[in-house]
């Protein structure tokens, strides 16, 4: 059986996102100087491979060809994190995850509920507890480094 326009949608951009966010965590785990950043980097890298591997096994049951490259838009937040260092890099890098996952909350929160595929839909509903505690670490990095000189 085949995937609705939506699920496949959904897939596509869940797997862009996942891929943009382990592609950042990895900058931030090498060049962030707070401890608290390059920790959050590593747990984004870990958590987000995990969370793609598992929709990459999903899409293959599925007959779903999920995008190996980010498309433009994803990329040039990674050549614009490129750019930064210290602790510029800290403040842009704590700020977009709140931003991130803010909508990527909103997302799965909606594709827990309204994807059609029960397969799909179940996956959304179990990474959406792992997307809620990357927001709230967000958070706490974003208040760590606001007052870093």
């Amino acid at each position: 059986h085949t995937l609705s326009e939506d699920d496949k949608e959904f897939m596509t951009k869940a797997a862009q996102g996942g891929m943009l966010e382990v592609a950042l965590g990895r900058e931030a785990a090498q060049k962030a100087t707070s401890p608290d950043v390059k920790a959050f980097g590593t747990r984004m890298v870990t958590d987000h491979t995990k969370a793609g591997d598992e929709l990459k096994l999903l899409s293959a049951q599925k007959g779903v060809i999920l995008p190996t490259q980010l498309d433009k838009d994803h990329q040039s937040k990674i050549d614009e994190m490129s750019r930064l260092s210290g602790a510029k890099l800290d403040k842009e890098y704590a700020d977009d995850m709140v931003d991130d996952h803010e909508e990527d909350v909103k997302e799965f929160k909606k594709a827990s509920q309204d994807v059609k595929d029960p397969d799909l839909r179940a996956w959304a509903a179990k990474t959406l507890p792992v997307l809620e505690s990357h927001l709230a670490m967000a958070k706490d990095v974003e208040a760590k480094v606001k007052h870093a000189k």
